[in-house]
C-alpha cells in the first residue's frame, strides 16, 4: 500500500513538471528570442518583410516584370470567337398574277465565327516587345536600387541607436562623476578646506550633465521608435561593434577603382541607361507608323438564316488569307509623335549623365568620409588615452593638494567629449563604408556586417 501511494505521488508530480514545462517553455522561448541580439544583416531582413516602401517597390517589381508578357502578346496569334442569334418578325409582300400578297417573315437567325490572326511583319508590334522587355529590366533595377536604398535606411536607424545608447551610458557616466565632486566639494566645504565657488562650479556642472542626459535620452527614444517603425520589431538588444573594435590601418582600395565599379554596377545608373534604351524603342514604335503591316489571317464560320436572301439556308465557311494595311497619310501625326519621342531620349540620355555625375560624387563623398573618419578614430583613440591619464593625474593631484576641483571637473568634461567623439567617428566610418559599398554597388552583404571594411 506504501508503494503504491509512493508510486502516485511520482506520477502526479511527473505530471506536474509537464504542466509547469508546458507552459513554462514557451514563454522562455518567447523570451530569449526577444532578447536575442539584433545585428544590422538581420534588421536589414526584417525591414524587407515589414517596411511599407519596401513592400510597395516589390509590388512595383511585380508590375514591372509583367510588362514583357504584355509586349510579347502583340506577336502572338489573337483568336476570338463570336456568336449571335436573334428572332426576326416581320412580312414581306410579293408580287401575284391579281396584284400583291403579304406573307408572314418569321424565323430565327443564328451565326457563330472562330477568328485568328497572327502577325507576320509588324514593326510596332516588335517595337512594343522591345520595350516590355526593357521595362522589365528596368523594374529589376529599381528594385535592386530599393533595396539598398532600404539598408541605408536601415543602417542610418540602427547606427544612430547605438550611438544614442553609448552617449546615455558616457551621459550617465558623466553626471555620476559630477554629483560625485558636488559631493566631495560638499564635505570639503563643511570641514573648512574648500570654498563655496567649487560647490557651486560642481553643482552647476552637475546640471548641466543632468540635462545633457536628458536630451539624450530623448534622442534614443526617438531613434529607437524610428528604427522599430522600419524592421517590424522592438530595438531593445542590438549587436554591438565592442569597445576593442578597431578600424583597419590603411585606408580602402583606390577611388578610382570604386568609380569605375559604380559605372558599372551601380542600380541607379543601370536603371537609367535602361530608361534611355526604352526611349530609344519607343522612338522605333512610333516610326513604325510610317510602315505596312502584314497579318495572317483565317476565319470559320456557321451561319443559319443569316439574312433573308439566305432564310433556311445553313452554310460553313474556313477562309485563310493575308492581309495587308499599308498607311498613306495621317495628317503628319506620325512624325510629330517621332520628334516627340526623340526628345523624350535626348532628356533620358541628360538623366542619365545627371545620374551618373550624382553617384560618383556621391562615390567620392563617402570615400572620402570612410578615410576621414579612420584618421579621425585614430585621434579620437588617443585623446581617450590622453585624457583619462590626465584624470588620473589631477585626481592624484587634488589629494596632494596640486590641483583645485575644477581642473578636475574639466578633465571629466573631456574625457566625455573624446569618448561621445570616438563613437560618432566609429560609426560614420561604418555608415559610410556601407554607403560607399551602395553607391559602388557591389556586394551588399558584406556591407551589412560590423567588420572593418578591407
Amino acid at each position: 500500500m506504501t508503494g503504491s501511494r509512493r508510486r502516485g505521488a511520482r506520477r502526479r508530480l511527473a505530471a506536474r513538471l509537464l504542466v509547469f514545462v508546458a507552459f513554462v517553455s514557451p514563454a522562455f522561448a518567447a523570451t530569449a528570442f526577444a532578447q536575442a541580439p539584433l545585428g544590422l544583416f538581420d534588421a536589414w531582413v526584417a525591414a524587407r518583410d515589414h517596411d511599407a516602401q519596401f513592400r510597395a517597390a516589390r509590388h512595383e517589381l511585380e508590375a514591372g516584370l509583367l510588362s514583357e508578357p504584355i509586349g510579347r502578346a502583340g506577336l502572338l496569334p489573337n483568336i476570338a470567337i463570336s456568336a449571335s442569334t436573334a428572332r426576326v418578325d416581320g412580312d414581306r409582300t410579293v408580287p401575284t398574277p391579281t396584284g400583291s400578297a403579304d406573307l408572314p417573315l418569321d424565323y430565327a437567325s443564328r451565326q457563330a465565327t472562330l477568328q485568328l490572326r497572327q502577325p507576320l511583319y509588324n514593326r510596332e508590334a516588335m517595337a512594343r516587345y522591345r520595350i516590355g522587355s526593357a521595362q522589365a529590366d528596368q523594374a529589376r533595377a529599381l528594385f535592386v536600387a530599393a533595396e539598398r536604398e532600404l539598408a541605408r535606411r536601415v543602417a542610418d536607424a540602427y547606427f544612430e541607436v547605438l550611438l544614442s545608447r553609448e552617449v546615455v551610458a558616457l551621459a550617465e557616466a558623466q553626471l555620476a562623476a559630477y554629483e560625485e565632486q558636488v559631493k566631495v566639494t560638499t564635505r570639503r566645504l563643511s570641514g573648512g578646506e574648500g570654498t563655496r565657488t567649487e560647490m557651486a562650479d560642481a553643482q552647476a556642472r552637475a546640471s548641466l550633465a543632468q540635462a545633457e542626459l536628458i536630451a539624450a535620452r530623448d534622442r534614443l527614444a526617438v531613434a529607437e521608435q524610428a528604427l522599430a517603425t522600419i524592421v517590424g520589431r522592438p530595438a531593445a538588444s542590438l549587436a554591438t561593434i565592442g569597445d576593442d573594435w578597431t578600424p583597419p590601418d590603411t585606408p580602402p582600395a583606390a577611388i578610382e577603382r570604386w568609380l569605375d565599379d559604380a559605372r558599372s554596377y551601380n542600380a541607379q545608373i543601370r536603371a537609367q541607361t535602361i530608361a534611355v534604351e526604352v526611349a530609344s524603342h519607343e522612338v522605333e514604335r512610333v516610326r513604325s507608323g510610317h510602315y505596312p503591316r502584314v497579318d495572317l489571317v483565317g476565319s470559320v464560320s456557321d451561319s443559319k438564316s443569316e439574312t433573308v436572301n439566305t432564310l433556311d439556308q445553313r452554310i460553313r465557311q474556313n477562309l485563310i488569307g493575308l492581309q495587308l494595311n499599308m498607311p498613306l497619310y495621317a495628317g503628319g501625326l506620325v512624325n510629330a509623335q517621332t520628334e516627340q519621342a526623340v526628345a523624350n531620349r535626348l532628356r533620358e540620355q541628360a538623366e542619365l549623365e545627371a545620374v551618373t555625375e550624382r553617384v560618383l560624387l556621391d562615390a567620392r563623398t563617402q570615400y572620402l568620409a570612410v578615410t576621414s573618419a579612420l584618421a579621425r578614430i585614430r585621434a579620437y583613440r588617443t585623446a581617450v588615452e590622453s585624457a583619462q591619464t590626465m584624470q588620473r593625474g589631477i585626481e592624484l593631484g587634488i589629494r596632494a593638494g596640486m590641483y583645485i576641483a575644477s581642473e578636475a571637473l574639466d578633465a571629466t568634461r573631456l574625457l566625455f567629449i573624446a569618448r561621445r567623439d570616438l563613437a560618432a567617428a566609429r560609426y560614420e566610418y561604418l555608415l559610410a563604408r556601407l554607403k560607399l559599398r551602395i553607391a559602388a554597388g557591389v556586394d551588399l552583404a558584406a556591407g551589412l556586417e560590423l567588420t572593418p571594411l578591407r
